[in-house]
């Protein structure tokens, strides 16, 4: 009996042993790994004592109540062991939630980084956007003033064809008050009395030359006494046709018949309001043959109106009318469209029928 008692005793520590080692390898916590190893000794100390005190006193004695113990014993053994076991398995849980919560802190510190990128990219694209409307502005200020000098230019060119068509005429009556040299003797003295009254005759020439400019240099008035002073209105058309113009061509009526107020300019076709208010602007356009234009009505730089006349092989006339209020410095005037295709040949202008601009201002 005694040697059945001890063998049931060894077994017993032999499977204490095999499931402290099996709970040992399913836990990989050191703290855990720790309690079960003082757990195991205490219950070895505790089966030897057990032993030892079986052997000194009776080991005989009382054996149904030994074994009731040892089955006690190994019962509390698997209670713990389903405990560490279930402590094992929170505790793998808990490390697969923080490898989770790992795996979303890295996307949204990704995240937060492609917005970063995204947000410099917009401040940058923002700044770029300030850049170009900066330099669009100054872009339309550049293209304002291109078009006031190629005013200045049109109207020196016109007062220049005007200055040397006076030249040619005075050059013609020089010679035809001069009459023609001999060359092969010198002077008598009706010729010098000739050459006098050609030289009084260039200076007058000349005197003239200089009055026309001033009136070409000066918007041409109108005098009607009769109306009243805040009266503004104006017309003036082509004396024969243009010669062939394409895009953004500002036209030129050359012949003025009302002036009231002197804000049109013939030189540059150019109406520069004198006072603000309401307007009236009316342009009539003849196209012949086969030419075609779209004729655009300016105040500074917008379109307010456009007209679009086709000779389609005969001649053509079309009209336009706006009514706009624009301001005192306003610059309005007639201009062919900025579209290539739209723009052939010449704008026509006789007395079959003229192409003219007008207007007068309403309050």
């Amino acid at each position: 009996m005694t040697i059945l008692i001890g063998n049931m005793l060894i077994c017993l520590f032999l499977l204490c042993c095999c499931q402290s080692s099996f709970a040992l390898q399913l836990n990989d916590s050191p703290v855990i790994q720790a309690l079960a190893e003082r757990i195991t000794l205490l219950e070895l100390n505790n089966g030897m004592q057990q032993m030892v005190d079986s052997r000194i006193y009776d080991p005989l004695s009382n054996i149904p109540g030994r074994i009731d113990v040892i089955s006690e014993t190994y019962r509390n053994f698997e209670s713990k062991i389903r405990t560490l076991e279930e402590k094992l398995l929170d505790h793998e849980n808990v490390i697969i939630q923080l490898k989770d919560s790992k795996d979303r802190i890295n996307t949204l510190e990704k995240t937060i980084h492609d917005l970063s990128i995204t947000v410099r990219q917009q401040r940058k694209d923002i700044k770029r956007t300030r850049g170009l409307e900066t330099k669009f502005v100054d872009q339309g200020r550049t293209i304002s003033d291109l078009r006031k000098r190629t005013f200045d230019c049109e109207r020196i060119i016109f007062n220049f064809q005007n200055q040397l068509d006076m030249f040619q005429h005075s050059e013609k009556s020089r010679k035809n008050i001069a009459g023609p040299l001999d060359k092969s003797h010198g002077y008598n003295g009706h010729e010098k009395e000739e050459k006098h009254s050609s030289i009084r005759s260039v200076r007058q020439e000349k005197r003239e030359f200089h009055s026309q400019q001033k009136k070409l240099l000066s918007p041409v008035a109108t005098t009607h006494p009769s109306l009243a002073t805040h009266t503004i209105a104006f017309y003036a058309y082509m004396t024969r046709d243009t010669q062939a113009i394409t895009i953004q061509h500002s036209l030129t009526f050359d012949v003025v018949k009302t002036n009231i107020g002197n804000g049109y300019h013939p030189a540059t076709g150019v109406f520069i309001v004198p006072e603000s208010g309401v307007y009236v602007f009316t342009w009539s356009i003849r196209e012949n043959g086969n030419n075609y234009h779209p004729a655009e009505l300016m105040v500074n730089t917008d379109v307010l109106g456009v007209l679009y006349v086709n000779g389609d092989g005969n001649s053509s006339t079309g009209t336009g009318v706006v009514v706009t209020h624009v301001n005192a410095g306003d610059d309005v005037f007639i201009r062919t469209s900025s579209y290539a295709p739209n723009n052939i040949g010449a704008v026509g202008s006789n007395d079959a029928g003229r192409s003219s601009f007008a207007g007068w201002r309403l309050c």
